[in-house]
């Protein structure tokens, strides 16, 4: 890995502890609605083919839930150098990556708890056509 951060290990276990993990140099986070399938499909497949066990590079993929505006979300960071994994894993489900945190809008509008920077949301792709349920 180049430079001299080591980003191996990059679990967190608190809050505090993943909000200086999502403000350390060189790495970009993605963060997505847990219960959506598509979303927790494309964490998994990234998990499974592009940071497996038997991978050089298996310690540089961090995967944590949070609990925010009433929602469960999941959180994946990992090195600048990999994101073309994450986008092609996207891609591959139709989901967007929005630059910046989620925006979430009703009755219990709450900022964003952690650091903005290098932050991805995981989206259905607003450009899609919608599913009407009839064949065209």
């Amino acid at each position: 890995m180049s430079g001299t951060q080591d980003l191996s290990r990059l679990g967190a276990r608190t809050k505090d502890e993943l909000i200086d993990l999502m403000r350390r140099p060189g790495l970009v986070h993605y963060i997505g609605v847990f219960i959506r399938p598509t979303v927790a499909e494309c964490i998994a497949a990234l998990q499974t083919r592009h940071f497996t066990q038997d991978s050089a590079h298996r310690d540089d993929l961090s995967v944590h839930t949070i609990s925010w505006s009433d929602e469960e979300w999941v959180i994946a960071s990992l090195p600048e150098q990999h994101r073309r994994c994450m986008e092609s894993e996207a891609y591959a489900r139709d989901l967007a990556l929005l630059w910046g945190p989620p925006l979430v809008t009703g009755k219990k509008k709450q900022p964003f708890p952690y650091p903005r920077n290098r932050l991805f949301t995981i989206v259905g792709n607003p450009f899609r056509e919608p599913c009407t349920g009839t064949k065209h």
